[in-house]
């Protein structure tokens, strides 16, 4: 059982040996792949020496470094990330921070850029490059937030302006009603004027017409009393041309003499 304990702790420290050569390997394989810029191979051996060793800072941030150089800043933040956390001394726990805020820079999140390098010179104070970049994501932010502080003036103007002509709208188009009505008012006040006078020019025709054919009753009476006298005037005068003419047939039997024989 004792020689059998030992020899299986022997494979065992063999084996681990061989996983540790091969990790060693692959990284070695890894850095090769970088420093001739093939950043995909590299990407690949610093994964699979992750795979036999997933707490190995170097494969952590080398793959970072190569995931980065191919511009994938969002990936590159989490091993950089995980690169700080696996760092055993304050070097490469700065280093890992710096790289940090550079891949932070990449996403234009300079806040969070800011806060990786100042992590970094916490841990290197003397970093001179992490320094540069520091005040460089400052100025970054700052001018990201002096456009964000105009973006919202813009927006807020844009919406005032917005609001204004939404209003102006609104007043138009409540002043066109109010006006629409108005003229529905004065054109159904002038409708009824018009039924006015031309009922009140009816009734003054009716009127005018009564009278008149009352007058024209009144000239109808004298007119058959006229007739009548007229008749009698005729029978009058008939009368009495008889009686002239009887005079005269009588008068002819007779000679009256004259006062004077001229």
């Amino acid at each position: 059982m004792k020689r059998y304990f030992l020899t299986s702790i022997l494979m065992m420290g063999f084996v681990f040996s061989l996983l540790a050569q091969g990790e060693a390997a692959l990284i070695r394989s890894g850095n090769k792949s970088y420093t001739s810029k093939n950043y995909t191979v590299a990407e690949d051996n610093y994964r699979k020496a992750l795979d036999v060793n997933a707490t190995n800072f170097k494969g952590a941030y080398n793959l970072g470094n190569s995931v980065f150089e191919q511009e994938r800043y969002e990936e590159a933040v989490k091993h950089f990330e995980n690169a700080a956390v696996l760092a055993k001394d304050k070097e490469s726990k700065a280093k890992s921070f710096h790289n940090l805020g550079n891949a932070f820079l990449g996403l234009q999140k300079y806040q969070e850029s800011v806060n990786a390098y100042i992590e970094a010179l916490k841990n290197n104070p003397k970093d001179m490059e992490t320094k540069y970049n520091l005040a460089y994501a400052r100025t970054k932010l700052k001018e990201q937030q002096q456009d964000q502080d105009q973006e919202k003036q813009d927006e807020d103007q844009e919406n005032k302006e917005d609001q204004d002509q939404e209003k102006e709208d609104e007043n138009k188009e409540e002043q066109e009603q109010k006006d629409q009505e108005q003229k529905e008012q004065e054109e159904q006040k002038k409708q009824e004027q018009q039924q006015q006078k031309d009922q009140e020019q009816q009734q003054q025709e009716q009127k005018e017409q009564q009278e008149q054919n009352k007058q024209d009753q009144q000239k109808a009476q004298p007119q058959n009393m006229n007739l009548q006298e007229a008749m009698k005037i005729l029978e009058v005068m008939d009368n009495e041309e008889q009686k002239v003419q009887q005079k005269m047939r009588k008068g002819t039997g007779k000679r009256n003499k004259s006062d004077k024989d001229w």
